[in-house]
C-alpha cells in the first residue's frame, strides 16, 4: 500500500493534469476502506521506516498516520476518505514551485520563503483546475499551515475557523516533517519531536487534539514504555 501510494503521488508532481490526482482520491478511498477492514495490518504502516524526504514519501506518511489517528478519534468513512485525500494531496501545489528552492540545504531567504508560503493557495488552484469534485482535499491543502492561535498562513484562520480535518493535517504534517531526514536537518525521534512541538509549535495546534495524538502515538512506541511530555502522557 505505502510503495503504490509513494508511485501515485510521484505521478501528480510528475504532472498532476495527467489523471493522477483522481487516482490519487480513488486510491485513498480504498486506502480507509483498507484500514477499516483490517486494523492490525494497516498499523503496520506506522512503523514504516522512510530514511529520505521527498515531498511525495512525506504524503503518504502522513496519508497513514492521519488515517489511523482519524480512525482512533472516531471519525465517520465518509470523513476519513476525505482526510485521507486531501492529505495525500496537501502539497500539490508545490508542483508549481522551482526544484531550486524545494531542495534548498541552506536556510531560505525571506523571498523564498513567501514563495513556500503560497503552495497550500497553489494546491487550491490545481484542485480547481482538475474539477469540483474536490471539496474536502481543497480545505486540508488550503488549511494544513493554518495554526490554532491565527498565525498561520495563507488566510490566518484561528480556532474553529479551522476545519477538524485542517487541525488533524497541521499536527501530522509537523510530527512526520520532524521525524524524517530532510535535506537540510535530520530526523528527530519521536519523543524529541512531541517534546519540540509542545515547547516550541504549541501555538499551532489544537490542544485537545495535540493530546490525543501523543496518547494516540503510545501504544505503536516499539520500546513498549511510557514517557512524559510536560504532563501529558506520551
Amino acid at each position: 500500500m505505502h510503495s503504490a501510494a509513494t508511485n501515485l503521488i510521484k505521478g501528480v508532481f510528475e504532472d498532476p493534469r495527467s489523471g493522477s490526482v483522481e487516482r490519487t482520491k480513488a486510491f485513498a478511498h480504498n486506502m480507509v476502506d483498507y484500514v477499516i477492514k483490517d486494523t492490525k495490518a494497516a498499523q503496520s504502516l506506522l512503523k514504516i521506516a522512510v530514511h529520505e524526504y521527498y515531498t511525495y514519501t512525506h504524503s503518504v506518511n502522513v496519508a497513514a498516520v492521519g488515517t489511523l489517528f482519524g480512525q482512533n478519534l472516531g471519525l465517520g468513512v465518509a470523513d476519513l476518505k476525505g482526510l485521507c485525500a486531501g492529505i495525500l494531496l496537501h502539497d500539490v501545489g508545490k508542483t508549481k514551485i522551482s526544484t531550486d528552492i524545494l531542495n534548498k540545504k541552506g536556510k531560505l531567504t525571506k523571498e523564498e520563503f513567501e514563495i513556500i508560503k503560497k503552495h497550500p493557495e497553489y494546491g487550491a488552484e490545481v484542485l480547481d483546475e482538475r474539477g469540483t469534485e474536490f471539496k474536502e482535499e481543497r480545505i486540508v491543502t488550503l488549511q494544513h499551515h493554518e495554526n490554532d492561535d491565527g498565525s498561520g498562513y495563507p488566510y490566518g484562520l484561528k480556532k474553529d475557523e479551522i476545519h477538524p480535518c485542517g487541525k488533524i493535517s497541521r499536527i501530522i504534517d509537523v510530527y512526520d516533517a520532524l521525524t524524517t531526514n530532510r535535506s537540510y536537518k535530520e530526523a528527530s525521534r519521536p519523543f524529541a519531536a512531541l517534546v519540540e512541538m509542545k515547547d516550541n509549535m504549541f501555538h499551532c495546534f489544537d490542544t485537545g487534539l495535540f493530546k490525543e495524538f501523543i496518547e494516540f502515538l503510545g501504544p505503536y512506541d516499539p520500546r513498549k514504555t511510557r514517557r512524559t511530555v510536560g504532563s501529558w502522557s506520551a
